[in-house]
């Protein structure tokens, strides 16, 4: 009753600045210094952002083989064939060559729509040399670069994505409903109010699970999160 979606992860560094791969991001309406970001573009990959500044805060490149870029895609993706049993140890090998051959191709027939400049002349291909090579090599081939950024298939069932199909919401089980005294719930396929799958809704997923466990134990629970936070910056604080 409760449908998933199997999703890829793809997140390239590249050696050239979005500007430099000819996007004009005045163009896009962006003001300067905004991170380009897109959710309902073509399948796949629809869903796609820069996260230059996650690099350059949280990764230590030498200076001296440092990338440009960093841009991460995600979507949802179609499974291959029916989940296989976990005999079956060629199945991940097959959904990885499968997810990186997919997006091979959809850089190929997609990303130069922002990028111009990231396709080869004459093939209209992605030009697989703006990606960073990670291992430093002096002549790394196209393909080798590829297959060195980040792409997975997130194929296992506790990865996939769960999906807020029509008369599913009934089927979702709330923090304390596993069936067990010592069991609590949480994710953002369990039942947690707003039942869609996204980061926050893990957040708040796990705050109601805490709140449920502390309820079985006859703690205080449900006290408000942040309660110390100030409202002005957005407005007065609402009423209690």
């Amino acid at each position: 009753n409760i449908r998933t979606v199997q999703t890829p992860c793809v997140q390239l560094w590249l050696d050239k600045s979005l500007e430099e791969l000819g996007m004009d991001s005045a163009e896009w309406g962006l003001r300067p210094n905004s991170a380009p970001q897109t959710v309902v573009y073509a399948d796949p990959l629809y869903s796609w952002i820069e996260m230059t500044s996650i690099m350059e805060r949280h990764e230590a490149w030498p200076a001296e083989r440092r990338p440009r870029a960093l841009v991460y895609y995600t979507g949802a993706l179609e499974d291959a064939e029916p989940q296989p049993p976990r005999s079956d140890r060629g199945f991940p090998a097959r959904e990885q060559a499968r997810v990186t051959e997919m997006t091979k191709a959809w850089l190929d027939h997609h990303m130069g729509f922002f990028w111009p400049k990231a396709h080869a002349r004459g093939t209209g291909a992605f030009d697989l040399s703006v990606l960073h090579d990670p291992a430093g090599e002096a002549a790394p081939s196209g393909r080798q670069r590829l297959t060195r950024q980040l792409i997975r298939h997130n194929a296992e069932p506790s990865a996939r994505y769960t999906l807020a199909v029509p008369g599913s919401e009934r089927f979702r089980l709330a923090a304390d409903e596993s069936g067990y005294d010592n069991l609590f719930l949480a994710g953002d396929w369990t039942n947690f109010g707003v039942n869609v799958g996204y980061v926050e809704g893990t957040i708040v997923s796990g705050i109601r699970a805490a709140a449920a466990l502390r309820r079985s134990l006859g703690l205080p629970h449900d006290r408000e999160i942040y309660e110390d936070a100030p409202f002005q910056r957005f407005g007065p604080a609402p009423a209690r």
